[in-house]
């Protein structure tokens, strides 16, 4: 199993999850980005492929289990990548897992000790970490704003590591940022007004563009 199959994996599950909030208006705090049993849904059905995903996927976060996706010179962003063995819920009767909380006013079965993968985005100024929030959360709550970003995030599952994917990913979250400027410019010390500049202060896709021209 490569490293790019896996990545399409995980993109399409955030997606996936994504929608699973808005579709089912749950609050979505923590829940996981992918678990077992969602890995049924994008062919790996048998136990042994299961468990090897699992297993190649800790080797993969051993290596790059947190990406730096912002950095100016007081403050940085990352993505990061967490693996653990736990009870997972599930809507009845529905192929949706969610965040505990929402167990209390919708009905839930338990599906005890299952892998899961949640990925966070952690802002850190200096060295204190200032910020911790779930991917799907986030995400949750730019689509509720921007229903469109749904068409970004659809193009980008095709091909997530892909240069060309990153960057049309990068013009996506710039629109954005061109958009909300006056409200990023309070908790950002530096807000990109360009892709030029967003290169700059984005490591991935620097080496995104890099990739794409010297290809």
């Amino acid at each position: 199993m490569d490293l790019e199959l896996i990545a399409n994996i995980i993109a399409r599950a955030v997606r996936d999850q994504v929608k699973v909030c808005i579709e089912y208006d749950l609050k979505c705090i923590d829940p996981p980005a992918l678990t077992s049993g969602m890995l049924k849904r994008y062919g790996i059905r048998s136990d042994h492929a299961i468990v090897g995903f699992w297993r190649k996927l800790v080797k993969v976060l051993s290596r790059c289990g947190r990406v730096r996706i912002y950095q100016s010179k007081y403050m940085a962003f990352d993505l990061v990548f967490i693996h653990s063995v736990e009870d997972v819920y599930r809507l009845v009767d529905e192929d949706a897992y969610v965040d505990p909380i929402d167990c209390e006013h919708r009905r839930c079965v338990v599906a005890p000790h299952s892998h899961t993968l949640r990925i966070y985005l952690e802002g850190m100024y200096g060295t204190r970490l200032d910020l911790k929030l779930n991917l799907i959360s986030v995400l949750r709550i730019v689509l509720a704003r921007e229903p469109r970003f749904v068409y970004c995030l659809d193009k980008y599952v095709q091909s997530p590591i892909s240069s060309e994917s990153i960057v049309k990913m990068a013009m996506c979250i710039l629109s954005l940022a061109t958009k909300y400027r006056n409200a990023l410019v309070r908790v950002l010390d530096k807000v990109p007004s360009n892709i030029e500049t967003l290169a700059m202060l984005s490591p991935v896709l620097r080496d995104a563009v890099r990739r794409s021209v010297y290809r």
